[in-house]
């Protein structure tokens, strides 16, 4: 991930020398414009200025060169200028000569400058390149921990799981279990709720029975108050009965005592006559 964000050397050198860009042909010597050779009698045998610092004019005479100048009039006004003076040619072709060479060691420059780019850049990519790795190691040491909670995790994950299915199957048997329970319970429930009915037959043929019985004890409870009315009246007349008995009973032997008593009295008197007689007769 880090290495696929990393410039390439190409951009690294863009970037930091966007004046040497690379370029699939040689540079090719500036071409001048004719108003360029005006006052070539100050320059010396090397065709440069006494007054002007030989770098300074020749990079401006570069700079003069890139600003979208057309080659074609350039070409023309050039052969003008070398057709109408000879010392004016002469001059020009030192300067070309002086500007070929600044263009050749510009372009040495720029291979010095592009291998010491490259050899930043592989400096940089290198240390990137550790960071990276130590950044891997570091990411690989969170995924070797990462790993082993993970099969820590799956080996707790596979012991609940084995419990579950433990549990599971205990569930299952339960669940059957359960099911016989209640094929049973509905049975008992279907003779439940047939004895209920037997039940609550029986309890109105007892009620009906019980309303028959409170009618019987009822009448016996009426039947049992008159008797008990019939037996007191009986036992007042018992013991009026008894009390007229015992009445009759005295009388009865006041009577029986008199009855004696004049039967004794007629004995005495049978006696006394009977005795009289015989004396008599005597």
């Amino acid at each position: 991930m880090l290495l696929a964000t990393l410039p390439s050397p190409a951009q690294q050198v863009s970037a930091e020398f966007p004046y040497l860009q690379a370029r699939p042909r040689r540079m090719q010597p500036p071409r001048y414009e004719a108003s360029a050779f005006a006052g070539l009698d100050d320059f010396n045998g090397d065709g440069i200025t006494n007054a002007e610092n030989p770098a300074s004019g020749a990079s401006c005479d570069r700079e003069d060169n890139g600003r979208g100048r057309r080659p074609q009039d350039q070409r023309g006004k050039f052969s003008q200028n070398l057709g109408n003076s000879r010392s004016t040619k002469q001059r020009a072709s030192g300067i070309a000569v002086k500007a070929a060479q600044e263009a050749k060691k510009a372009n040495d420059d720029m291979s010095s400058a592009v291998k010491i780019a490259s050899q930043k850049i592989k400096l940089e990519y290198a240390e990137k390149a550790a960071a990276a790795a130590k950044a891997a190691e570091a990411v690989l040491a969170g995924k070797a921990q990462v790993l082993e909670q993970l099969e820590l995790e799956v080996r707790e994950a596979e012991l609940v799981v084995q419990e579950e299915s433990q549990a599971l199957c205990t569930a299952e048997s339960n669940s059957q279990l359960a099911g016989k329970a209640a094929s049973q319970a509905k049975e008992g429930l279907k003779l439940i709720l047939q004895g209920l009915k037997v039940a609550r037959e029986n309890f109105e043929s007892s009620e009906q029975v019980s309303n028959g019985c409170k009618q019987s004890l009822a009448d016996k409870t009426n039947l049992l108050e008159a008797a008990q009315k019939r037996v007191t009246l009986l036992l007042r007349q018992l013991t009026e009965a008894r009390n007229d008995f015992t009445k009759t009973k005295q009388a009865a032997q006041r009577a029986a005592c008199a009855a004696n008593e004049a039967k004794e009295r007629i004995n005495r008197q049978r006696r006394r006559t009977y005795r009289k007689r015989w004396i008599t007769e005597e």
